[in-house]
């Protein structure tokens, strides 16, 4: 059900039978064959994307926006995660290194995440078959608060494009 998420990274969405749509310009994260899945480092070109992604969360905060808020990047370090728990940010796990990130974690509060699941596009995301297990270790995470799964359509710009994927 669609709440009124603020979306850090996104250039638009639009909401269609309870589906959040969004639509982003290049993800942070993708390599330049948009199936980079490593997470254990950020790449240079895209520390200033995480860096204003982030500040412009915290700003919303800092003005009174008490809507949740959802940063498409995710995170890339553990030192991420205190920024997150203190301004209550949701964020996607792209990978298994992040669950486990979030498992040793000393953060104040726990975060929401979004789970994303690889369905095709190879844009990040969890393989399906890893998805028991990691659904398993994060609901056993004391650092999670909650638990959305989301994925990119399997085939956007094919020529059945998004429309047939709704039905």
């Amino acid at each position: 059900v669609w709440k009124g998420w603020v979306l850090i990274g996104s250039v638009g969405h639009a909401v269609l039978n309870g589906i959040c749509s969004v639509s982003v310009d290049q993800t942070v994260g993708e390599g330049p064959s948009g199936g980079d899945s490593s997470h254990n480092e950020r790449p240079a070109d895209n520390q200033n994307k995480v860096a204003q992604a982030q500040g412009a969360a915290v700003a919303l905060r800092q003005r009174g926006a008490a809507k949740p808020i959802l940063l498409l990047e995710g995170f890339f370090g553990a030192d991420e995660l205190p920024l997150f728990s203190q301004h209550r940010l949701s964020a996607v796990v792209h990978g298994v290194e992040q669950i486990a990130m979030l498992e040793s974690a000393k953060i104040a509060a726990p975060i929401e995440v979004y789970l994303k699941l690889n369905t095709g596009m190879n844009r990040l995301g969890i393989a399906p078959e890893q998805l028991p297990r990691a659904l398993e270790r994060l609901r056993d995470c004391p650092r999670v608060a909650g638990i959305v799964l989301m994925s990119h359509f399997a085939d956007a710009d094919g020529a059945g494009g998004i429309g047939g994927q709704l039905q």
